[in-house]
């Protein structure tokens, strides 16, 4: 049922093969494996691929609840877009591994 504006909600299958591949890539990165959880977002294109393409979408950022996205004092750590950078070489060298 939707409410008022805006898209639909979506969920990823548990098991898409790219999830699997980005959470062992933040194990290896972040020495813990990372925990799974439902988050609300305004991004709708997650909904339009998997409605229009039957794809599923992983969202791979690397912001923090802390840094305020989108708010007024809103920033962002060098750490963090450090660990981002190895963390997407490292998933693109993956995914192009898998669709050999």
């Amino acid at each position: 049922m939707r409410h008022g504006p805006g898209s639909a909600a979506f969920a990823l299958d548990p098991d898409l093969p790219g999830l699997a591949l980005a959470e062992d890539v933040l194990e290896e990165l972040l020495g813990r494996r990372p925990l799974r959880v439902a988050m609300g977002a305004t991004i709708p294109v997650g909904e339009v691929f998997a409605r229009h393409l039957g794809a599923g979408t992983v969202f791979f950022s690397f912001s923090t609840a802390d840094e305020d996205y989108h708010a007024p004092n809103e920033f962002f750590r060098l750490s963090s877009f450090r660990t981002g950078l190895k963390a997407w070489v490292r998933l693109l060298e993956r995914l192009g591994r898998e669709l050999r």
